[in-house]
């Protein structure tokens, strides 16, 4: 999984990371671009039922959310 944690963050600042919610097969995946990681959530429906809402912080000036086409290639 990807996450920040006190000693080390695996997301560093310019990082490129793809969110994609996939609702048809309930899941979450994040694939990170730099270290070619891929993690997976798979979304029980009884305990998190549509619509998921997603928070996303942005600690840093000039950090920022693009929101493309899905069949967008980076």
């Amino acid at each position: 999984m990807l996450s920040k944690s006190s000693s080390t963050t695996i997301i560093k600042k310019g990082d490129d990371v793809t969110l994609i919610l996939d609702c048809d097969h309930r899941e979450i995946r994040v694939n990170h671009h730099r270290t070619q990681q891929m993690a997976k959530i798979s979304i029980d429906l009884q305990k998190c039922p549509f619509p998921w809402q997603i928070l996303v912080t942005l600690d840093d000036v000039g950090d920022c959310v693009r929101i493309l086409d899905k069949n967008y290639t980076l």
